[in-house]
């Protein structure tokens, strides 16, 4: 594993001057040092923490944008906490569509709902590329 993740950071190479490659780096260095069950929740915040970046910023950004395209070693989830308290993952697809429209289908009540910041959690977990080579090491 660590020789395919060595071969992932070299591909940090395409961004030599851009701040987001140290956080890359970090974020990779995380992934390999950790089990999978601490990497299934990673919010931005935890993202900015393990990079010690000490706020969510472009730098950060561009990192996780960098991570869960390119490099596929982390994927964008997200989870909608509904009236019963409980919470319902969302696909990429309804996340978009519910953010366009503004709204929600409640999946408790079959109602529709505004969206708002605190019923929509915005996490990331290991690709499954990494979640692959970590379940072979």
């Amino acid at each position: 594993m660590r020789q395919q993740l060595n071969h992932i950071k070299s591909e940090l190479d395409h961004w030599p001057e851009m701040p987001a490659r140290h956080i890359c780096s970090k974020i990779i260095d995380f992934v390999e040092e950790n089990p999978i069950s601490q990497l299934e929740m990673l919010s931005m915040r935890t993202l900015a923490h393990i990079s010690n970046e000490n706020s969510i910023d472009r730098d950060l950004i561009s990192a996780i944008l960098i991570l869960s395209s390119s490099l596929n070693v982390i994927e964008r989830r997200f989870l909608y906490f509904a009236a019963d308290k409980k919470e319902y993952p969302l696909s990429e697809e309804d996340f978009n569509e519910a953010e366009k429209l503004g709204t929600i289908i409640d999946p408790s009540t079959g109602t529709e709902v505004e969206l708002l910041e605190n019923n929509i959690f915005i996490y990331y977990t290991i690709s499954n590329k990494i979640r692959l080579l970590k379940n072979s090491a």
